[in-house]
């Protein structure tokens, strides 16, 4: 980052913001971008009307004085010169309290337009949302308007208005001024009017506006101080208060910290790696960094500007209000909004966070906030020193709590880095398989959900033709409610169910989830198989899934998939960095703000950001997705009789968003409202019905349909190089998620048998038979039973010598748990708040069989 990107950052970064967040709640009250643009200026004229009113009568000021000490000044020039006239000058200067930089005074209304005008041109004039959109003669928004045509000559008729609109509001102003003040504003008209004669109708209309708000401003003032009464001599002001101007500046920098360093830190300090691009790696403090130069410029730049241009009379209130803010902000932030699901690495819960609120939960905040504001302004009012020292005192322990989350994440970079470096492989051809050998496939779909399966192969009859050959059982089990609690039994079986980790108190989790990691590969490459893992979750418990585990065999082939970018698509790591740096310091305000307006901060994820449509660049998901939308282009078909044994694990499935139906692709405006009319509900093959109410829902739903179109694409590439009869493939996922279908509700446990119901999906070796569901019970623990099938015989652990069977599934009760799925805290020798339930009758769809531990 140079120097001008941290002088934009801090300086225009909180405007641009600013109207960005005003623009999009407008957008979304009005759907029109002309009255968006219109409530734009309004707002933002009223936010600064009190700057340019302080720093007209400033200018007044200056002239008044200029005016007064003119006379003297010009004798003085007359009758010295050189070193003489200087000292002369600044005697004088010093007998009348003046300084000669309050010249620029005169200049203060000018230099305050200019970062407004900077971020409007930043903003206005790259809006994608205004292409097209006409108003009046104006054809496109997003264009020069060219009203008139001269000939072959289109002339732009709204800058010309806007100079003319620009000189009459400072023909008003400067009605008895100096030559010289008229001068500069006629001359900044012209600038403007070169500035922004070529630039969108948009820009030009917003500052038009502007510029009528100041005319209306300037006759306002012209007739209020035309029939109002003489100014009285200003008495002295009062010396302000030390205390509450120390409770002032305390509170604006415990803002800052708050939102610019200690949440930020605290996020990341979460999982470092989660914020790492595999295409675009940068240090994740430089988050931080970011969202500290926001609240900076927020709160220590652009506070403290209207603190210091507001009189001396109300800056007591400043500090209250302040002092009241910040102390707020530390309490919401400590104590709400803390349970609304996991959150992705661009900041988007996996939960629609207004569901998660409850009235009562917004009265408690709203009693908190009302506790504190009443013992804030009973400080201010009796006792101000003791809130200086509060907040000075919370600006100190949140800056040490900062430091620490800081210097936690700055120890683990040089692994981060490491884990990094291991995607820089150089092989395009990922996957291998071969004509005449055998090929053993497992793929991993990260939370796909089995129940969905039904009703997908339904709406997409394709699928049942591309998956010909697979039995897919919609009654299957996960062990465990999460990557860290589910995938070992995936990987390793029966062996590895979270009740069977947890009774082996004396080795580590990360251990023993390595030991089922590596339980396929190895007995794989044993018997005589090449052997490739890619993104093995979670392994040596890293987010960047740390390859090492596998080095004490070389032959076994690793990668990392995520972070590939291929060239049919606009996605890139960086795209998602530049969501990173916006909704980092738009979390922070989110957390610090009342409840009650948490959905409309979050916004979907979206934290206001006008362009949503272009999210989809920025998603997670579009790393997972072209992936498996490329995965031909990744394999390798030989013809040695080399058997081969691939482990794939991909997450698109857990990083859903929003996709255009019927095709389920992402978009660039997605707009599914005619389709959903059309299937208000989906219908599975006998006849039961699914109703997507929620975005949550929706959205799940759309990424599973969008894995499997992709992988059936795959299975025809297969067909056509011929090496799909002689391949077995295991599609399996190692848990399932609560997506709040009532009708899957255990209520008398309080969870949902979507939590453990993962897609299970197998096709053996042989020619093809039709597609078909099966209602037997399964688990997701089988897959290396049914992967060593004809292969092994009688499979042993090579890490713990037991044999490797699917005896347990038999058993009556199944235990399932749930745990932490944070592996940074959750890593010792036993799941941390382990929960269990346990499945009878082996029928995981009736609620009745599930009961307590």
């Amino acid at each position: 980052m140079t120097v001008i990107d941290i002088l934009h950052k801090l300086i225009l970064g909180p405007i641009e913001l600013l109207f960005d967040v005003i623009f999009s709640l407008s957008m979304q009250a009005k759907g029109s971008p002309v009255l968006s643009i219109v409530v734009l200026s309004i707002a933002i004229n009223i936010l600064v009307l009190p700057l340019y009113k302080k720093a007209d009568a400033l200018q007044r000021e200056e002239q008044e004085i200029s005016k007064r000490l003119k006379p003297r000044i010009d004798q003085i020039k007359e009758a010295f010169t050189g070193d003489e006239r200087f000292m002369m000058l600044q005697t004088f200067y010093r007998q009348n309290n003046y300084k000669p930089y309050y010249v620029l005074r005169g200049s203060l209304s000018l230099l305050l337009q200019i970062p407004f005008f900077m971020a409007a041109y930043n903003f206005l004039s790259n809006l994608t949302v205004l292409q097209g959109v006409s108003f009046g003669p104006i054809a496109n928004l997003a264009a020069p308007d060219g009203m008139l045509k001269i000939g072959g000559t289109a002339i732009n008729v709204l800058p010309i208005l806007m100079t003319l609109i620009n000189i009459v509001s400072g023909m008003i102003y400067t009605r008895g001024m100096p030559l010289k003040s008229k001068v500069q504003l006629y001359g900044m008209a012209l600038i403007f009017l070169v500035l922004l004669y070529n630039s969108p109708a948009g820009l030009v209309f917003y500052w038009s506006l502007n510029n009528v708000f100041s005319l209306l401003k300037n006759i306002i003032e012209k007739l209020f101080r035309k029939h109002s009464a003489p100014e009285k001599a200003k008495k002295p002001a009062k010396p302000e208060n030390r205390h509450l101007r120390g409770a002032f500046f305390g509170s604006v920098i415990l803002l800052m910290i708050l939102t610019g360093l200690l949440i930020p830190s605290a996020v990341i300090h979460a999982s470092p790696a989660e914020f790492v691009e595999m295409d675009a790696f940068r240090n994740p403090l430089s988050f931080v960094f970011s969202a500290f130069l926001l609240a900076a410029g927020t709160f220590l730049l652009w506070c403290v500007i209207y603190y210091l241009l507001s009189d001396r009379k109300r800056r007591p209130l400043y500090a209250l209000i302040f002092g009241a803010l910040a102390i707020v902000a530390l309490g919401n932030y400590m104590f709400f909004g803390n349970n609304y699901g996991n959150m992705s690495a661009i900041l988007v819960y996996d939960r629609d966070i207004a569901q998660s609120l409850k009235s009562s939960q917004k009265l408690i905040n709203l009693g908190v906030i009302l506790a504190l504001c009443g013992a804030v302004f009973l400080l201010w009012k009796k006792k101000p020193v003791i809130l200086r020292t509060v907040t000075a005192l919370a600006c100190l322990v949140t800056f040490g709590m900062s430091a620490v989350n800081m210097v936690s994440v700055a120890t683990r970079l040089p692994e981060i880095r490491r884990l990094a470096d291991q995607s820089k492989q150089s092989e395009d051809k990922i996957i291998h398989l071969d004509k005449s050998g055998k090929n053993v496939v497992v793929i991993m779909l990260d939370r796909a959900i089995g129940y969905f399966a039904p009703f997908i192969f339904e709406e997409k009859p394709q699928l049942k033709e591309q998956f010909a050959g697979f039995i897919c059982y919609p009654n299957t089990l996960s062990y465990g409610n999460g990557t860290n609690t589910g995938t070992p039994a995936l990987f390793g079986g029966y062996e590895y169910t979270m009740d069977k980790i947890n009774a082996r108190t004396e080795e580590l989790l990360v251990d023993k989830h390595n030991e089922a990691l590596r339980l396929m590969p190895l007995l794989f490459h044993d018997a005589g198989f090449e052997v490739t893992v890619c993104d093995p979750p979670l392994a040596n418990y890293q987010w960047i899934a740390d390859l090492s585990i596998f080095d004490d065999v070389p032959d076994i082939r690793t990668f990392i998939t995520e972070g590939r970018v291929f060239d049919d698509t606009t996605f890139s790591g960086e795209s998602r960095n530049a969501v990173r740096d916006r909704n980092m310091f738009c979390y922070s305000l989110l957390r610090i703000a009342p409840v009650a307006v948490h959905s409309v901060l979050y916004d979907g994820g979206n934290y206001n950001k006008t362009e949503k449509q272009l999210s989809f660049e920025n998603s997670l998901f579009m790393s997972q997705y072209t992936f498996l939308k490329n995965l031909e282009s990744v394999t390798k078909v030989g013809e040695s009789g080399q058997n081969e044994f691939l482990v794939m694990v991909n997450s698109l499935t857990h990083e859903p968003m929003e996709l255009q139906e019927p095709a389920y692709e992402p978009a660039e405006y997605v707009d599914n409202a005619e389709y959903d009319a059309e299937h208000p509900t989906r219908v599975s093959e006998d006849g039961r019905t699914m109703t997507l109410s929620t975005q949550m829902q929706r959205e799940a739903y759309q990424a599973n349909v969008a894995a499997l179109l992709l992988l059936g694409n795959w299975m025809d590439s297969l067909r056509e190089q011929g090496v799909y009869e002689n391949t077995r493939i295991i599609i399996a996922s190692d848990h399932g998620t609560n997506l709040d279908f009532e009708d899957l509700e255990v209520k008398h446990l309080g969870i949902s048998t979507m939590m453990f119901n993962p897609l299970y999906m197998v096709k053996d070796f042989g020619e093809e038979k039709p597609f078909a569901f099966s209602d037997e019970f399964m688990t997701h623990a089988d897959t290396p039973t049914l992967a060593f099938a004809g292969f092994i015989e009688n499979p042993v652990n090579p890490a713990t010598g037991n044999p490797v069977t699917d005896a347990d599934k038999q058993n009556d009760a199944q235990v399932v748990g749930a745990s932490d799925w944070n592996v940074e805290e959750n890593n010792g020798t036993t799941f941390k708040d382990t929960s269990y339930c346990v499945l009878r009758n082996h029928d995981l769809r009736v609620p009745e069989n599930w009961s307590g531990e």
